[in-house]
């Protein structure tokens, strides 16, 4: 799939897809939403490779769910 096709198919603009591939630029919510709708994935899964996150007994960092 190239940056061109996956823009498309997403709804945005080839320079946000590459800058948001590159690691130029953070992506927005609504980016990363309308990437991974057209990926076929969970936002979940494109920001952290799992869907099993989440905040526990008020901790400030991400722990994995098991």
């Amino acid at each position: 799939l190239s940056v061109l096709g996956l823009a498309t198919w997403a709804g945005l603009s080839h320079n946000a897809v590459r800058s948001t591939e590159r690691g130029a630029s953070m992506p927005t919510l609504a980016t990363a939403e309308a990437l991974a709708i057209a990926l076929g994935v969970s936002a979940g899964w494109l920001a952290y490779g799992s869907d099993r996150w989440s905040y526990q007994d008020g901790d400030v960092w991400l722990r994995r769910q098991r």
